[in-house]
């Protein structure tokens, strides 16, 4: 079950097969992701992207890939959002929650090959490198108690209220920042032409992002692509 679920989620990012005086194309690609790390859980979350190329050799496109992963599993700022909402709760009997988050934008290049054979559906494996841009965001609800060095003139939080400025004021929490990190991927799928410039495909893929903390994704996408 789980290989066959990998199988599903290389098929992420698929370019058009060419007919003969066919060089280039473009495409839009849409799925998911399923993300992990040591030190998180997994996360799943939409995946989509830009897509472009041309034909460098018979049988070989290459391609460049825009696009954004809505959320990764936070492993650079979820151990230090566990330890704040700890420390709250022992040092100044404050409860929260903490959530933490991580979109990440991504710019690829690479190869791919596929047979040479004019068909109708088309395997092909790919391979790319980039870099990804990883935003980490973090959020603090209130739930329960008194916040240290409260303004007494200021309204206390109410329940689910958000208190994460109040609590980075106070030098408890760091936001974690930005960063790049190289990105490295591969997978294969398959193509089906559905008329003579248009062509539909899903790929399965497994990425892996240098991040502090690596983090490794698998996800399954669908693409249409434009042959010209």
């Amino acid at each position: 079950m789980k290989l066959a679920l990998l199988l599903l989620s290389i098929l992420s990012l698929a370019s058009p097969s060419f007919a003969q005086g066919e060089r280039r194309y473009i495409g839009g690609i849409g799925g998911f992701a399923v993300s992990a790390a040591s030190t998180s859980s997994r996360v799943t979350s939409g995946d989509w992207a830009f897509e472009a190329g041309a034909r460098v050799a018979p049988g070989l496109p290459a391609f460049g890939d825009l696009g954004r992963i809505n959320d990764l599993t936070p492993s650079t700022s979820q151990p230090q959002v566990a330890s704040t909402v700890t420390t709250l709760a022992s040092t100044d009997a404050v409860d929260v929650v903490g959530t933490a988050r991580m979109p990440a934008r991504y710019a690829l290049g690479g190869l791919r090959w596929q047979p040479r054979a004019p068909r109708r559906v088309v395997p092909f494996v790919t391979g790319g490198l980039g870099i990804a841009h990883l935003t980490p965001v973090t959020r603090f609800s209130f739930t329960d108690g008194t916040l240290p060095n409260a303004d007494p003139a200021a309204a206390a939080p109410n329940t689910g209220d958000d208190v994460t400025s109040q609590i980075s004021t106070l030098g408890i929490f760091t936001p974690p920042p930005s960063s790049t990190a190289l990105m490295v991927t591969g997978g294969g799928g398959a193509e089906f032409d559905v008329s003579s410039h248009w062509a539909v495909d899903t790929e399965y893929r497994v990425s892996r992002i240098s991040a502090a903390t690596p983090l490794h994704t698998q996800g399954l996408a669908f693409g249409l692509g434009y042959r010209f």
